[in-house]
């Protein structure tokens, strides 16, 4: 039998933690943020956009006002992106 078997291993006093927001606790985008990723200005604010809307429709159907709630997204890039989206 293999040693590490026999061994229990339990965080010790100097464990180190990842920040919540480290790579390996990420979720793969949802169709949502990938979609968002796509507009202009919007790249790395994806996944705000993503639990802003929740659905590809609330997305598409949004105002520049509803965009403009999203942390990151002013005026003008809400504006564009409303103009991209009911094209």
């Amino acid at each position: 039998q293999h040693r590490s078997h026999d061994t229990i291993y339990a965080p010790g006093p100097d464990t180190l933690r990842a920040p919540g927001k480290a790579p390996i606790f990420t979720r793969a985008p949802g169709l949502v943020a990938k979609l968002a990723a796509q507009l202009p200005g919007i790249d790395r604010k994806a996944y705000d956009v993503e639990r802003h809307f929740k659905t590809v429709s609330a997305m598409m159907s949004a105002s520049e006002k509803d965009w403009q709630e999203i942390p990151g997204i002013g005026k003008q890039t809400a504006k564009q992106v409303v103009e991209i989206l009911r094209r």
